[in-house]
């Protein structure tokens, strides 16, 4: 067996901090909000058509 030692490239993170990590943040979660309702309404709309 080989010995590998992991590498982690630190410069790859972004910072959190900035108002453009917080709006992509912000995006991100209203989108799987929506998703998440598309798949509750999907549900429902299956479950009066039986």
């Amino acid at each position: 067996m080989t010995d590998v030692t992991a590498t982690t490239n630190r410069t790859m993170r972004h910072a959190m901090d900035s108002d453009e990590a917080r709006a992509r943040v912000r995006k991100r979660y209203r989108a799987e909000a929506r998703f998440k309702a598309y798949g509750i309404g999907a549900i429902a709309f299956a479950a009066a058509f039986p």
